[in-house]
């Protein structure tokens, strides 16, 4: 059974917002979330646990290579890859976090 379903906001026509601006101001915003505010949370704790996936294949690329002496190509360029990305990302996690502080305290003696 279909039915029509309509909605009318009090006093408003059309939206407030231009579709464009609303979804620049809310990338805006989650670039701010993301960099600024908490970077840790969301650049760390990413990075942290790429790591800990490129230790994983790490040590399953050593014991297969130790068990049929082969080395796993494909299992090596993902322990590059993650670790990497992994080491990248926690130092940019970790930049992110204390630049604020820094430039804070500069500020400050600046006056």
């Amino acid at each position: 059974v279909n039915t029509h379903v309509s909605c009318k906001y009090k006093n408003l026509d059309t939206s407030t917002k231009n579709p464009a601006s609303h979804a620049f101001s809310v990338l805006r915003y989650i670039v701010w979330l993301v960099a600024e505010r908490r970077p840790l949370l969301f650049i760390g704790v990413p990075s942290f646990v790429l790591i800990i996936l490129g230790i994983f294949f790490a040590i399953i690329t050593l014991q297969y290579y130790n068990q049929t002496h082969v080395f796993p190509i494909p299992y090596a360029i993902l322990v590059s890859i993650f670790l990497i990305i992994g080491a990248l990302g926690m130092f940019m996690g970790l930049v992110l976090n204390v630049l604020p502080n820094m430039l804070k305290r500069a500020r400050l003696e600046d006056f």
